[in-house]
């Protein structure tokens, strides 16, 4: 297709699939230039858009690469393309520092400042540089009961501008937001003044999320990073809530029982190590959907995404049903960090088990409960210590130690 220049701006139409989100990764002539994501999760035609600027006017090829496919039954996520489209991006509108360094004095409970945020320290909501058609900072619980300050963001264009350390390998920036109804918040970021990326949040499920944004091509230095509210439109008030920023090299890494793990039904020597080899594993079970289990996920983990799982040998002729697989299950996920563990703010770990576990982090027993009430109440784990640049694997050892439903629960938040 002809792309670039004034004309940077790619329109994929497809199909929200369940289970959503649907992530797409987006080349150019061969390149990785950009990630994207369908996420209404409703099965209806959506349109998102991707904004790549730095490519020269011309022909070029445009590959669009699904990947994060679950085909194991009876979950079958897939990537519906029915078109490509090329629009111009937004004008390269120069928005010039909303205070000229200056803060702008008293706002709400904001304590504004001009200091420069290192990267992967968060800029809070309350410590931000300048600001245009903002009026409120506001204490909010998501749905969850978690409460941050939030900069409201209540009307088309309004903006709010951070400065922080920005740039080079650190080209990932991650908006912590509250995901209010109703759904479909749409934000443009700009660096220095200058339009760089559009970013959508779609849930609108009440709750804290973290969303992230690669920009690339910007040299490392101090950057004023602006957060500009585009769509309040529609029904109801659609707000945008910012509780801060932070820059990161690796992103958002999220690791949870969607994720492609190995299984087994017996103890093997060194399974819980990094070279151990799983190949002769099976794929864990994600089986619990329908869910046989009268309590979803969230009942345990509030607001996860994730869901039940187990191991199962399929060849015994009958499908499982959350009560008759093995007594002891024992499951591996490998996985490779690019960088360092004193380059990730943090990696949280939050997992459980009907009845009893361990888990290990690269051979390393980081958490263990048997006392047959973890069921109850899954934990949060800090693994940063643990982990190391390259591959990484976490390990569990699992037992239904009362006959009755057998699952693993995990989600872990690497960033």
């Amino acid at each position: 297709m002809k792309f670039g220049e004034d004309y940077s701006r790619l329109i994929l139409r497809g199909l929200a699939d369940t289970p959503g989100p649907v992530k797409v990764e987006i080349y150019i002539d061969g390149q990785y230039r950009a990630k994207a994501e369908f996420g209404g999760n409703d099965n209806c035609s959506e349109d998102i858009h991707v904004d790549i600027p730095g490519i020269h006017y011309g022909t070029h090829a445009i590959a669009v690469k699904f990947v994060n496919d679950f085909s194991k039954p009876p979950l079958d996520r897939d990537f519906y393309l029915s078109a490509l489209r090329v629009t111009k991006s937004p004008p390269s509108e120069i928005i010039p520092s909303f205070t000229g360094g200056t803060p702008k004095g008293t706002f709400g409970i904001g304590r504004q400042s001009n200091e420069v945020t290192d990267e992967m320290h968060w800029r809070k909501a309350e410590n931000f540089y300048g600001f245009t058609g903002v009026d409120e900072i506001k204490q909010m619980q998501d749905a969850c009961g978690r409460t941050n300050n939030y900069v409201v963001l209540g009307q088309t264009n309004d903006t709010v501008e951070y400065l922080m350390k920005f740039g080079g390998s650190y080209d990932h920036l991650i908006l912590r937001v509250l995901d209010a109804p109703p759904a479909g918040v749409q934000a443009y970021i700009y660096i220095d003044g200058v339009y760089k990326a559009s970013k959508w949040w779609y849930r609108g499920d009440g709750l804290i999320h973290d969303v992230e944004v690669e920009i690339s091509d910007i040299p490392y230095g101090t950057h004023a990073i602006g957060v500009r509210f585009m769509n309040d439109d529609g029904g109801g008030d659609r707000n945008l809530y910012l509780s801060g920023l932070l820059v990161s090299r690796v992103g958002i890494m999220k690791i949870d029982s969607w994720s492609e793990w190995k299984s087994f039904d017996r103890e093997v020597q060194g399974w819980q190590r990094p070279e151990f080899d799983d190949s002769g594993w099976r794929s864990a079970t994600l089986y619990y959907y329908p869910n046989p289990n009268p309590d979803e996920p969230t009942r345990w983990i509030c607001g996860t995404e994730t869901l039940y799982m187990w191991d199962f040998d399929y060849t015994s002729g009958e499908g499982p049903n959350g009560q008759n697989g093995p007594d002891n299950a024992w499951f591996r996920h490998t996985f490779y960090l690019p960088v360092g563990p004193s380059q990730i703010v943090t990696a949280q770990v939050v997992l459980g088990a009907d009845d009893d576990f361990d888990f290990y982090v690269n051979g390393t027993l980081v958490f263990s409960d048997w006392s047959g009430q973890v069921w109850g109440a899954p934990y949060t784990v800090d693994v940063k210590p643990f982990l190391v640049e390259g591959k990484n694997v976490f390990a569990i050892h699992a037992r239904d130690s009362y006959g009755f439903y057998e699952w693993v629960l995990f989600d872990a938040t690497i960033e």
